[in-house]
């Protein structure tokens, strides 16, 4: 298993602590989720923190696993363009007026889209079905103690599409996130790492 450098770890908190955030904003200004506390531009105290967590978590999982798989290095241009694209897919997750299963078929076919651009490996595959299970479940439990709720659910207090926001974080974050925290060398090749 690959570890992200000290100053690698650093650039991979903050960004998605920032990152997040604000891709987090496009479901509170949108009306699609809310906070009982929120404390800045709608969000609680503690929502840095767990975008910190969670895009630090899915890049050194996207970096092991795509190493564990033998993937293909992955170009600048391709990160920053699954980073861009991935924003995008966020932000019609909030802003787009259609159905939640329309929604949810739109979050699927970005997550494709952007596998099939970037690497087509099994190890981002296995890491968005990952991420489309455990991240809805946390958000499941932050909604039943009250953290936070979602406003147009489907079952268990989250909409169809959660899961299909979280599977193309994999090929959307992913690659920036592991570039941040082990650098081109590692990240961009991570069969040679």
């Amino acid at each position: 298993m690959i570890r992200p450098t000290l100053a690698g770890l650093a650039k991979m908190l903050a960004v998605g602590a920032v990152w997040g955030s604000i891709l987090d904003g496009f479901h509170t200004h949108s009306g699609t989720t809310s906070y009982p506390d929120p404390v800045f531009a709608m969000a609680s105290w503690w929502v840095p923190l767990i975008f910190a967590g969670a895009y630090t978590l899915g890049g050194i999982g996207w970096a092991n696993a795509r190493r564990m798989m033998g993937a293909a290095p992955i170009s600048p241009l391709a990160r920053w363009t699954c980073a861009i694209a991935f924003s995008g897919l966020y932000f019609a997750s909030g802003y787009l007026p259609a159905s939640n299963p329309a929604k949810l078929v739109v979050l699927i076919t970005g997550f494709f889209v952007l596998w099939l651009a970037t690497d087509r490996s099994i190890g981002t595959l296995f890491v968005g079905l990952l991420a489309a299970l455990l991240g809805p479940t946390t958000e499941i439990i932050l909604v039943h103690v009250h953290a936070f709720a979602h406003l147009q659910t489907d079952f268990a207090g989250i909409p169809i599409w959660l899961p299909g926001l979280y599977f193309a974080s994999s090929p959307g974050a992913g690659p920036l996130m592991a570039w941040l925290g082990f650098g081109d060398a590692r990240a961009a090749n991570p069969v040679a790492a």
